[in-house]
């Protein structure tokens, strides 16, 4: 899920981790920039949440920037993180054969991955379901 209203200030910023108290300790200084650009190259559906608070020409140059970062990827607009589940869950994107060809696969020896919750220090997530999101 991409923030729209708050990308291109967190795309701009020189912050890390540690900086905004997200890190798993104090001395993590991985770049929020490269947590941005990582999740959206590497994912099959993207969504812009908070279209309602940007700008139609903000959220069309948006678009396109993640367009451009990831040509093959769904995107949903949403407001308030509301979507019909079937456009995420099941939806038979995934191809392994497309995740070995990208640039970054497996450049951690097999084994020897970190997982996103224990690289970024992501201890919980909250996904409520009531027919739509």
């Amino acid at each position: 899920m991409v923030d729209a209203l708050n990308f291109w200030q967190d795309y701009e910023t020189f912050d890390n981790l540690a900086d905004r108290k997200m890190g798993v300790d104090d001395e993590d200084h991985r770049n929020i920039v490269d947590l941005l650009i990582d999740q959206i190259e590497f994912t099959n559906v993207i969504i812009l949440n908070k279209c309602d608070l940007v700008d139609a020409d903000k959220l069309e140059a948006l678009e396109g920037f993640v367009r451009h970062l990831n040509a093959n990827a769904k995107v949903i607009k949403s407001e308030f993180g509301r979507i019909p589940l079937s456009d995420i869950m099941g939806t038979g994107l995934f191809q392994m054969e497309w995740a070995e060809e990208h640039p970054d696969w497996l450049t951690v020896p097999r084994g020897e991955e970190v997982s996103e919750s224990d690289e970024y220090g992501i201890t919980s997530f909250i996904l409520f379901a009531s027919g739509l999101l």
